[in-house]
This record gives C-alpha cells, structure tokens and sequence, in this order.
C-alpha cells in the first residue's frame, strides 16, 4: 500500500514537472512571435533591413524611395525565381551524382543549366543597381558608390573566412566516381 501512495504522488509531481516545462515553452514561441516580425522564412527580412539602411545613408526623398522599392520588388521577385531554380537543380545534381549509375553527361547539362541562371543572377544584379543608380542624385552617387565599395569589402572578407573554415575542416574521403581524374569526366566535348 505505501508503493502504490509513494508512485501516485511521483507521477502526479512528474505530470507537474512536465505541465511546467510545456507552458514555459509556449509561452517562450508566444513572446518570440509577437515581438519578432514575420520574416519570410529568414532571419531577418533583407528587403526591409536594405531599403532602411540606404534611405537612412542616402537621404532618399519620398519620390526616390517609391522608384527604389518598385525596383527592389521586382529584383526580389525575377531573383527569388532564378534562386529556386538553381536549388532544384542543385538537388537534381546531388541525386544523380549520388545515384549508383550516374550520367556523366546528365551531372554536365546540370552543371551548364546552374551556371546560365547564375549569370542571369549577376546580369539581374548589375542592372538592379543600375536602375537605383539612375534615380539618385550625383551626391546620393558618389554616397551610394561607397556603400557598394563597402559592401563589397565586407563580402570579400567574409568569404575569405568561409573559404579558411572549408580549407580547416577535416577531409572527408571522396567517391571514385566523383574525383578529379575519373575518366568520364576528362573530355565530355563532342
């Protein structure tokens, strides 16, 4: 009789302990939802952190932030499509490349494909620049043309700690299939 007192009390301290922990959770996901804005799926919302950061450096007048959000707009759109391609080709590449039989010639047109909407990517980004350009001021230029120059630094140095990261981490050993000297990836040209 005292077992069954002394596991009765254990599970109702146990049922307890784990309403506690639910609630606080929920109320944690509760308070980060209505403090933190809808993102899109990000971390932050990059349309809006970039549109404030220029208005705020450049001193945009209302008719030059309405032509730059127009142009932000469709840049995310024409970008976010190009992007979405390239992951389902990324992906389609990893399959087949993972795949016991793999094509070479199926991995190259994959490769060609990604390649041709990248360069669409950089084409749709210098014009996107472009256009903003064209609806500042010579000041807000010259202003803007440092921002890309630092922009670019920051970039650059960021890439430069991911490419050490990658160089510093240990060698996995690679597939056959897959290395540099294989023969079917030698001269794929007709």
């Amino acid at each position: 009789m005292i077992g069954f007192f002394k596991k009765k009390e254990f599970i109702r301290w146990f049922v307890i302990s784990l309403t506690v922990i639910n609630l606080a959770s929920l109320g944690t996901i509760l308070y980060y939802s209505l403090n933190h804005p809808k993102t899109n799926g990000h971390k932050f919302d990059k349309r809006l952190h970039a549109f404030d950061y220029l208005q705020k450096k450049l001193d945009l007048t209302d008719l030059q932030q309405e032509k730059i959000k127009t142009f932000q707009e469709s840049h995310f759109e024409m970008t976010h499509e190009l992007h979405t391609k390239v992951s389902k080709l990324r992906s389609s590449l990893f399959e087949e490349m993972s795949s016991i039989n793999s094509d070479s010639i199926l991995i190259e047109k994959t490769i060609k494909e990604m390649s041709e909407y990248r360069t669409q990517l950089e084409r749709e980004m210098a014009y996107h620049f472009r256009d903003m350009k064209s609806v500042l001021t010579i000041a807000q230029q010259k202003k803007f043309k440092k921002l890309m120059k630092r922009i670019k630094k920051r970039r650059a140095k960021r890439s430069k700690r991911k490419s050490h990261y990658k160089r510093t981490k240990k060698k996995e050993k690679t597939i056959p299939e897959i290395q540099l000297g294989h023969p079917e990836r030698r001269n794929l040209s007709p």
